[in-house]
């Protein structure tokens, strides 16, 4: 909720695309609330417990709390030396800044089963310093190219986290997950999109190179993803 955040004393904001909270602490006041957006949360001293769609998390010093847009949080519980800070990032924005990193997809399904990692100290900084990169920048509204320069520090900031989950949360486990038929399928449109130099306009090109009618495929990707495989190839 933008609107919340933006009341307080540590808050940094663009519009209502991206908010950064710079710092919390146990007095904050959380209710359960399904997101709109995606919400980050950095947990830099202390514990927190907390539900998402009725599921438990916790979290503890140096974790990363990855909430994707529709979570439903709830029951939020702080210890008294709980310390971090958050950030809030709009749908638009992640699509305008994300609209060809199709290899971030498999990492969504993980994240959406995994929401808590753990960066450590190293992973934390490194996060941080990106971060404050953006905060910095987002603070400077009179600056030419402002809101170009934020979009690129943004895309910096979420491949640094990237890397933190492939270096020290994905497992050779994690990644053999068994993805569902049309997950798959899928990902395997979506990559077609992001590497083919030409792009072909009709669903049936596709469809014909994955071995699929296009009526399935459309639907596999609305029900995947909620767009439908035309509203992709119009993105790209």
């Amino acid at each position: 909720d933008f609107n919340m955040v933006a009341q307080s004393d540590h808050a940094y904001y663009t519009s209502d695309d991206l908010c950064v909270v710079t710092r919390f602490s146990p007095h904050h006041d959380f209710r359960s609330i399904r997101m709109g957006d995606l919400l980050l949360v950095f947990c830099h001293k202390g514990r927190m417990r907390l539900s998402l769609n009725g599921r438990e998390h916790r979290l503890g010093s140096t974790d990363l709390l990855i909430c994707l847009p529709s979570t439903l949080i709830s029951d939020v519980e702080q210890s008294a030396d709980c310390e971090g800070g958050m950030v809030f990032i709009s749908k638009q924005l992640l699509e305008n800044s994300f609209r060809n990193a199709y290899n971030l997809f498999d990492k969504c399904l993980y994240i959406s089963e995994n929401p808590v990692i753990h960066l450590g100290e190293a992973g934390l900084q490194s996060s941080s310093l990106c971060f404050q990169a953006l905060r910095e920048k987002i603070a400077q509204t009179e600056r030419p190219y402002q809101k170009e320069i934020v979009t690129l520090l943004l895309r910096a900031c979420f491949f640094e986290l990237m890397g933190c989950i492939d270096a020290q949360t994905i497992s050779a486990e994690a990644h053999a997950r068994k993805f569902s038929q049309g997950e798959r399928l899928v990902k395997e449109f979506l990559k077609m999109l992001g590497t083919d130099e030409v792009k072909q306009r009709f669903v049936t090109d596709y469809a014909s190179r994955l071995c699929v009618t296009p009526k399935y495929l459309s639907a596999v990707c609305k029900n995947v993803t909620g767009k439908t495989a035309a509203e992709w190839i119009d993105e790209f």
